[in-house]
C-alpha cells in the first residue's frame, strides 16, 4: 500500500481552512459595503489580503491590501486631525497600525505582493508629522487659530509641571478640552488624499532609486506550523523603488541582531574607541549586501529608515560602505516617508534673509559668562552637574563661525544677548536658518529627583534641570527631550515659554515654511527617540513639521573648534555653486582624509 506524503495532508487541511475563512471575509465585507461603514471594515481588507496571499491569489490579495491601506490612512489622519496632545498621538499611530505589518510578509515572488507593502508604507507612515505640519501651516496663515494653539499648548505645559494641585489639573484639562473643540470648528478635517507609487516613481531621476526600511514581526515557522502561542520574531525587510515603478522586497534579517550591530557602533563612537569605523561598516554591510542589485547601479539614494535604522549616519557614507557597494560620490538623502520626495519637487522660493543664530550669552543676569577653554569642547549638555541648576560654557568657536557663515550667505547675525528665544520664534521663513551653539538630546528620565526638577539621563549625561519647562509628559517619545540652548539659559526662567531653551515642541509650532535648509551646528542634534510607523521623535521631525525642506544635524558630539571650521567650508562650496549633497560629502572627506588640521594636536580625521 502506498500512503501519500504527510506534507500533502497537510496543504490539503490548510487550504480546505483558508478558503472556507476567505468566504467568511468576503461575506463580512459585503455586509459593511451595504451599511456604508467603511471606517468598520478596514480591518477585515488586510485579513481577507492576508488568505489570499496564503492561497496563492497575487491580485486578489494586492486589491485587499490596497483598500485596506486606504482605509486606515483615512481612518488615522480623521482621528490624527482632531487630537492635538502629542501622546496621544502616538497612541493612535500605534494602535493604528497594529496588524498593518502583515502586508509587508512574504507571500511570493509576485511583483504585486512587493506593490502592496510599497502603497502601505508609502501611505502609512510618517502620517502624524504630516498633519501636523499641516495644521501649523494654517495657524501660521490664520492668527486666531495660532491663538488658539498657543493656549493649549500652553496649558499642556503647565499640566507638566511637578506637584500640580488636582484642582488646578482640571482646570487646565477643561481649559485645553475647550480650546481643542474651538480649534476643530475653525480648522475643517482635511481629506486623506492616497499617494501613488507613480506618482513618487516619476519624480525620482533615472540615477535614483528610493528604500523604505520596515520593521515587522511574525510568528517563526515551526516544522510547516506558525504556533500562536510562540513569541513572534521581529526582522527587517527593505522595498526598492526606481524611476520606472519597479519595486522589489529584501529580507535583511533579524532585528535584533540589526538593532545591536547599530548599538555597538553608537556606544562605541560615543566613547571615542577606535573601533567605531569598523562598527559601522559591520553594521552598514547588514543593511547595503542585501541591497546591493538595486544600489550598485545609482548615485542618488533615497532613504526612509524605520525604528533603530534611524540612528544610522546614512549621510557619511564613507565610513559604513562595505565592499563598496555604493559608487564614489553617490548622494544619500534621508527622507521621513518617500512622500516627501513627491512635495520637494515642488518649486518654492523665499525673498526672506537668512538668518544665523550663534554664541547666545546663556548668563544674562552674571557679570561674566564662564568660557569653556578646554581646545576640544563639545556642544552638548556633558558638562551639566547632577542636582544643579544647569550651568553652560559659552563656546567660543560659535561666535567665530556666525560671523563666518553670516558673511559667506549674507545672513543676519544674531548673537550674544539677542541670540533668545524670542528673537527667533519671531523669525518667518528665513531662507536659511543656522544655530552654532549647544543642543541636546535627553535618552531617559524619572520624576524623582528631589525639589530641584526631574532628572534626565542620556548616555552619561545625568543632569537635574531646575524649573526650565523640560519636563517629561506621559508619552516616552515627547519632543521635549531635544532642542536647542539660547540666550538666559543659566538664568532662572522669565516664563514657561521663555526658559532659554527651544525645544522639538517649540519648533514644531514655528513658521519656516519657506526655509529651505536648517542646520544645528550642536551636539546631538539629529538624535532622537525611533518609532517604527511615526519616524525619529527630535529635533529633526520638528524641524520638517515647521516646513523646513532640509536640515543639516548631528548624530553625536560634535567638537567646538572642528564644528567652526567644517560649517565654514560647508558653505563655501555651497556659495560657490555645490549641491548640498556634494558639499556635505566633500568636507566630510576633506576632515578624514587628515586635509585639514587642528593645528592643535588634536586629531580631526575620526567620524
Amino acid at each position: 500500500m502506498r500512503l501519500r506524503p504527510p506534507w500533502r495532508e497537510e496543504r490539503g487541511l490548510i487550504r480546505v481552512s483558508l478558503t472556507a475563512a476567505e468566504k467568511s471575509f468576503e461575506k463580512a465585507l459585503n455586509l459593511s459595503l451595504a451599511d456604508k461603514t467603511e471606517s468598520s471594515f478596514d480591518e477585515s481588507y488586510l485579513l481577507a489580503g492576508g488568505v489570499s496571499g496564503l492561497l496563492h491569489k497575487p491580485e486578489a490579495a494586492y486589491q485587499y491590501f490596497l483598500k485596506f491601506s486606504n482605509a486606515r490612512a483615512k481612518n488615522l489622519s480623521a482621528k490624527l486631525w482632531r487630537n492635538n496632545d502629542q501622546s496621544e498621538r502616538i497612541e493612535i499611530v500605534d494602535t493604528g497600525l497594529i496588524g498593518s505589518e502583515y502586508i509587508f510578509h512574504n507571500y511570493g515572488d509576485n511583483p504585486l505582493y512587493a506593490k502592496a507593502a510599497m502603497y502601505a508604507r508609502l501611505n502609512l507612515h510618517g502620517l502624524s508629522a504630516e498633519l501636523e505640519q499641516k495644521q501649523a501651516s494654517i495657524a501660521a496663515a490664520d492668527s486666531t487659530v495660532g491663538q488658539i494653539i498657543d493656549a493649549i499648548q500652553s496649558a499642556s505645559k503647565q499640566m507638566r509641571s511637578p506637584g500640580l494641585s488636582s484642582q488646578k489639573q482640571e482646570l487646565l484639562s477643561n481649559e485645553i478640552a475647550s480650546n481643542e473643540d474651538l480649534l476643530f470648528r475653525k480648522i475643517p478635517s482635511l481629506e486623506h488624499k492616497p499617494t501613488s507609487i507613480g506618482e513618487v516613481a516619476k519624480t525620482l531621476p533615472s540615477n535614483a532609486v528610493l528604500i523604505e526600511f520596515q520593521r515587522i514581526s511574525s510568528y517563526p515557522r515551526i516544522d510547516r506550523v506558525y504556533p500562536l502561542d510562540h513569541p513572534k520574531i521581529s526582522s527587517y525587510i527593505a522595498l526598492s523603488l526606481d524611476n520606472q515603478g519597479s519595486v522589489r522586497r529584501f529580507y535583511l534579517g533579524e532585528a535584533n541582531l540589526i538593532d545591536r550591530s547599530i548599538l555597538q557602533a553608537v556606544e562605541s563612537l560615543s566613547a571615542g574607541h577606535v573601533d567605531s569605523t569598523q562598527l559601522w561598516a559591520k553594521a552598514g554591510a547588514l543593511l547595503l549586501r542585501p541591497l546591493r542589485e538595486v544600489l550598485g547601479s545609482k548615485s542618488i539614494i533615497y532613504i526612509s529608515p524605520d525604528s533603530e535604522i534611524s540612528r544610522f549616519p546614512f549621510t557619511d557614507a564613507d565610513i559604513f560602505n562595505p565592499d563598496g557597494i555604493l559608487r564614489p560620490g553617490t548622494q544619500i538623502r534621508v527622507v521621513t516617508t518617500g512622500r516627501d520626495i513627491v512635495r520637494m519637487t515642488t518649486e518654492i522660493t523665499s525673498p526672506k534673509k537668512a538668518a544665523v543664530i550663534a554664541n547666545p550669552t546663556y548668563s544674562l543676569q552674571a557679570a561674566k559668562q564662564s568660557v569653556s577653554k578646554n581646545a576640544q569642547s563639545i556642544r552638548s549638555a556633558e558638562s551639566l552637574v547632577p542636582d544643579k541648576p544647569p550651568t553652560w560654557n559659552a563656546l567660543l568657536a560659535t561666535e567665530i563661525e556666525g560671523a563666518a557663515v553670516s558673511r559667506l550667505i549674507n545672513a543676519q547675525l544674531i548673537n550674544k544677548e539677542t541670540a533668545n528665544e524670542q528673537v527667533v520664534k519671531n523669525l518667518v521663513s528665513p531662507r536659511i536658518l543656522h544655530f552654532a551653539s549647544h543642543a541636546f538630546f535627553l535618552e531617559k528620565g524619572n520624576a524623582s529627583a528631589g525639589q530641584n526638577g526631574y532628572v534626565f539621563e542620556g548616555g552619561q549625561l545625568l543632569a537635574a534641570v531646575n524649573g526650565i519647562g523640560l519636563h517629561f509628559t506621559r508619552s516616552p517619545a515627547t519632543q521635549i527631550r531635544s532642542g536647542i540652548v539660547l540666550a538666559g539659559a543659566n538664568d532662572p526662567p522669565k516664563s514657561q515659554e521663555l526658559d532659554g531653551y527651544l525645544t522639538s515642541d517649540e519648533i514644531a509650532r514655528l513658521g519656516w515654511s519657506g526655509t529651505e535648509l536648517v542646520v544645528v551646528s550642536g551636539c546631538n542634534s539629529a538624535v532622537g527617540i525611533p518609532r517604527s510607523g511615526d519616524g525619529l521623535y527630535g529635533l529633526r521631525r520638528s524641524i520638517a513639521v515647521a516646513g523646513a525642506r532640509s536640515s543639516l544635524l548631528s548624530l553625536w558630539k560634535v567638537e567646538d573648534a572642528a564644528t567652526a571650521e567644517f560649517m565654514t567650508r560647508y558653505y563655501q562650496r555651497l556659495k560657490a555653486g555645490e549641491g548640498r549633497s556634494d558639499a556635505l560629502a566633500a568636507v566630510q572627506e576633506e576632515f578624514r582624509s587628515g586635509k585639514v588640521q587642528s593645528g592643535t594636536g588634536v586629531d580631526w580625521k575620526e567620524p
